[in-house]
């Protein structure tokens, strides 16, 4: 099986100050300085499937350990958005 990508980075940060009764104070925008430019990845043989880090000592497949990871990820987002150090 033979497989073609390409790339494109751009990325952007928007950040919000706000006072502890929730109004605005300050917003600010940041985006990409220019616009992205695609990067040819060329060919890319797969030639292997993997169900397992070969590095993790516990006995959980790929698929599972990035389910914890997704959830813990997760859990610490809506942490943030409670505390309001971030909004949703």
């Amino acid at each position: 099986m033979k497989m073609e990508a390409s790339l494109h980075l751009s990325g952007s940060l928007d950040i919000r100050a706000v006072d502890p009764q929730g109004n605005v104070k300050e917003l600010q925008s940041i985006g990409p300085e220019s616009q992205p430019v695609p990067v040819s990845a060329g060919v890319v043989i797969v030639s292997e499937e993997y169900s397992r880090f070969t590095d993790w000592p516990g006995s959980e497949d790929l698929m599972t350990i990035c389910d914890l990871y997704l959830k813990q990820l997760n859990d610490v987002v809506e942490d943030a958005i409670a505390r309001r150090i971030i909004s949703g």
